[in-house]
């Protein structure tokens, strides 16, 4: 809203040059500009820059949408683009008809390139219109972005003990003014804070990040504008914002250096350089991934890996207890690991770290045996605070880990060889257990993996569809422990068959497909 210091804006979010999209990317980078003229000098600036960045023009009140097409359509070609329908400071000059109308041809004339929407700029600031007419304009925009299936978003304003109404305390006024649909339904929401504004003073940005999530539960997150006039600041003020460190699950970054066009158009202005250093050193990616995950058979309750790196400062390897899937990482998250399984941080979704260092292999243990399990490594830069994970897939990683259990001393099931005779003993188990075969569907054999709590009889029979008995597998006295039947169906043709266990006071039994 700097306009009431004779300010218009270009606010620019940053993304890697790497994303196809600025709509919901892990981390977003913001600048401004104050006006669009000196259009060539604008698109040097932006295009050198070694982030693609998306470029937030602020829409000059009583000016009509075709005004902006070309350089719309200009920067559109370098950078991503975030459309202010209107700044703060002029809300209190549109009726609702006229800002519904503004809205309207705004999003008809440049709709096709403008890829963020915001709807309401620093809307709880005391400058602002009346707090009744500025929810019924901010409401409407709302529903007619949303309406055409674009992306929609808001600028609070972080005033803590700079207000002079108690009601326009950001959390305050937000929790009295914003509709649940747009607390559920918005699709980022960005916080401004000009620190000159408020004594110098230092947010606690994870709280209040975190606050905002709860608030905002499907919302992305971040610093809305930032910036400062007095020259000796700018400098220390891009370094500090674009390395702000949040952990928040929704943080993207944000911070929209307001004054871009001052301090950093032409391209040749010194702050250019702390601008661009500031944004290429925050979360860079290695180029190359982590490649050919090797793994020991299990022994006990544990198993070691080994990787091929990559050209990452460092890695993290990521484990979870499935047979599909890769983990949702977060640059500038810091993941701390733990190599026994379950206890390293986990990325919400069962993944759970388990190595993070520099070098090629580990020792995992606290798995079962029984269960089908899955790793993946992630080369990064190695920066606390800053990292960038390499998320690509690549030759055997993720890998799954689940491998016959034969060790020295045991000897495998194999029953198309009638020998029912071997046993694999890895500590005792918990409870009777009967696994899913491994792999299925399987051409043609396949491990029937199962544990005994207690010394038992077992008997593991096939059936066809229909019912009928294909194959004793095995019908002996078992000590407690681990086992693994390898089935071979090569006799057998294609189809769903059924695989039945029965232990002393447990039966089970689960379909599998064999397909030739």
């Amino acid at each position: 809203m700097r306009k009431i210091l004779g300010f218009f804006t270009f606010l620019i979010l940053m993304t890697q040059m790497s994303f196809a999209s600025v709509i919901d990317t892990n981390h977003v980078y913001g600048l401004t500009l104050d006006d669009v003229s000196g259009l060539s000098n604008i698109i040097s600036s932006l295009s050198g820059l070694n982030k693609k960045p998306t470029t937030r023009i602020v829409f000059d009140e009583w000016v009509a949408a075709r005004y902006y097409q070309n350089p719309v359509n200009q920067i559109h070609n370098v950078s991503f683009i975030m459309g202010e329908i209107l700044d703060s400071y002029y809300m209190k000059q549109y009726s609702l008809q006229q800002y519904i109308e503004r809205t309207q041809n705004y999003l008809d004339t440049l709709g096709s390139k403008v890829d963020i929407w915001e709807i309401g700029n620093e809307i709880n600031g005391e400058w602002c219109d009346s707090t009744h007419d500025l929810v019924a304009k901010i409401n409407a925009a709302y529903q007619i972005i949303k309406s055409n299936n674009k992306k929609t978003a808001i600028t609070l304003y972080y005033n803590k003990n700079c207000w002079s109404n108690p009601d326009n305390e950001m959390f305050r006024w937000v929790n009295n003014n914003i509709s649940q649909t747009m607390k559920n339904g918005l699709d980022y929401v960005w916080v401004s804070y000009y620190e000159d504004d408020c004594n110098g003073y230092q947010p606690n940005w994870q709280s209040v990040f975190d606050s905002l999530q709860t608030i905002f539960p499907n919302s992305k997150l971040g610093i809305g504008e930032c910036g400062t006039n007095l020259p000796d600041k700018k400098a220390p003020y891009m370094d500090h914002y674009y390395k702000l460190k949040v952990t928040t699950k929704n943080y993207i970054g944000g911070y929209f250096w307001w004054y871009f066009k001052q301090d950093c158009v032409p391209q040749s202005d010194t702050l250019w350089t702390v601008f661009n250093n500031a944004i290429a050193n925050h979360c860079a990616q290695p180029t190359v991934q982590a490649s050919q995950i090797y793994c020991s058979p299990f022994i006990s309750n544990s198993i070691s890996l080994t990787w091929t790196i990559g050209n990452g400062n460092k890695r993290v390897v990521f484990l979870k207890n499935s047979n599909s899937g890769t983990p949702e990482i977060f640059d500038g998250h810091t993941y701390i690991a733990n190599s026994i399984y379950g206890l390293g941080t986990s990325d919400g979704t069962g993944w759970y770290c388990v190595y993070d260092g520099s070098g090629s292999g580990l020792t995992v243990t606290g798995l079962n045996p029984l269960h089908s399990y899955r790793a993946m490594v992630l080369e990064y830069n190695g920066l606390p605070g800053f990292e960038g994970y390499n998320k690509s897939t690549v030759g055997n990683n993720p890998r799954m880990l689940r491998v016959p259990m034969i060790q020295n001393k045991t000897e495998e099931i194999n029953l198309i060889e009638n020998n029912p005779s071997g046993n694999v003993t890895l500590g005792t188990p918990p409870k009777f257990e009967l696994l899913q075969n491994y792999p299925n569907p399987f051409n043609p054999t396949t491990n029937i993996s199962f544990g005994l709590p207690i010394n038992s009889k077992v008997t593991i029979k096939v059936y066809d569809i229909s019912g009928r008995e294909i194959r004793t597998l095995l019908n002996d006295s078992k000590a407690a422990g681990y086992y693994t039947v390898l089935f071979d169906a090569s006799f057998m043709s294609s189809g769903v068959y059924f695989y039945r266990i029965q232990m002393e006071g447990y039966s089970d039994i689960k379909r599998m497909l064999l397909v030739k």
